[in-house]
């Protein structure tokens, strides 16, 4: 281990860095004489360690591992309590970073479902159980919500920014309640309306942590107009029933 010692400031105290190395088939007794090196630095001095430990299968985010080495460094870590500030390598590159933000929310996105949407039926039944015809899209109910559109809002990956469809709220009801009847018929929402823009929001930590970072999608604007639709009828017919 190569170490050096940064002198601090006035009424800072001095930080010892080092740097380390350690062979993948390194022997027992050489990795107990570097932890007691470790133990008696980090007793004395603030210390900063960088290196290559060459212990693959420690999960630094559960705090385990495989094999008894491995378990002995996560032992001295705790021991002197230590912190491992970096877990993995940091990106630079803008592509790099939402690679890896994508690959964290992919990770603990849950796709899981209480029921299966392919066997429920369309129609909503009577008081008596009974099915009837469906919703009704009206497209005065549309308009309204076209009229009730923020229009300085961001706009989904189709590119329809809400501004123009504010303004074309007298128009476009009649085509998109169309729309919205056949996707309610057949169950099938239009691709562009599943996509979206996905921007990583910081919450607090270390920004170098992608779990710090909540993703908020901008999804289709005609989209979300449906599913406000498609909530009130659902909503007025649970209503009526009760």
């Amino acid at each position: 281990m190569t170490l050096a010692r940064i002198k601090g400031k006035a009424n800072k105290a001095d930080i010892m860095v080092g740097v380390y190395y350690r062979p993948p088939n390194q022997d027992v007794e050489i990795d107990e004489i570097f932890y007691q090196q470790l133990a008696e630095l980090s007793q004395s001095l603030t210390l900063v360690l960088v290196g290559d430990f060459n212990f693959p299968d420690i999960s630094w985010e559960y705090n385990t591992a495989e094999r008894e080495q491995s378990r002995r460094l996560l032992e001295c870590v705790e021991d002197n309590f230590l912190t491992q500030l970096v877990k993995g390598n940091i990106v630079t590159k803008d592509e790099e970073k939402a690679e890896v933000l994508n690959a964290y929310f992919a990770s603990v996105f849950s796709s899981g479902t209480s029921c299966s949407l392919d066997s429920q039926p369309h129609e909503l039944g009577d008081r008596e159980g009974k099915q009837n015809e469906g919703i009704t899209i009206k497209e005065e109910e549309i308009s309204d919500l076209l009229h009730r559109l923020d229009a300085h809002k961001s706009m989904g990956l189709d590119g329809l920014q809400p501004r123009v469809l504010k303004e074309l709220a007298d128009v476009l009801p009649k085509p998109l309640s169309i729309i919205y009847m056949k996707s309610w018929l057949t169950g099938e929402v239009p691709i562009d309306w599943r996509v979206a823009n996905v921007t990583p929001i910081y919450k607090k930590g270390k920004k170098e942590d992608p779990g710090n970072y909540r993703p908020v999608s901008l999804t289709s604007i005609p989209g979300k107009v449906m599913e406000q639709v498609i909530l009130s009828a659902i909503t007025s017919h649970i209503t009526w029933k009760l």
